[in-house]
């Protein structure tokens, strides 16, 4: 099976400029409208808005053929919420806190604005 291509973790990487656009709408509707809209980007967030799992599940459902690449902001740094995100499809997303995964493999570090 071949993967498809991240199109904006190639642009980013190139030094390429993206322009994106925060969602905190917790809408399907609204998630389909941005993701047709010409952004390279669309970051549905979490932390600042009452979109839960399952909301987040139907937005990037929504967003599916749209030009736009899904970015999700977990609400929290959780090592398990963060693989929940995941396993929906989740492929790119931010951390409130950022940081890098521990040695010890538990949390996260708070250092700057991290991204997985």
């Amino acid at each position: 099976m071949k993967l498809p291509v991240n199109h904006f973790k190639h642009a980013l990487k190139a030094g390429t400029p993206q322009i994106g656009i925060w969602s905190s709408l917790c809408s399907h509707i609204v998630a389909d409208v941005l993701a047709n809209s010409w952004f390279d980007w669309v970051l549905l967030d979490t932390e600042h808005s009452p979109n839960e799992l399952s909301m987040v599940q139907h937005q990037l459902h929504a967003m599916q053929g749209g030009t736009a690449n899904p970015v999700v902001r977990v609400s929290w740094n959780d090592m398990v919420m963060i693989k929940r995100f995941l396993d929906i499809g989740a492929g790119w997303g931010g951390l409130p806190w950022g940081g890098r995964a521990r040695p010890s493999g538990g949390g996260l570090h708070r250092r700057g604005a991290g991204v997985w």
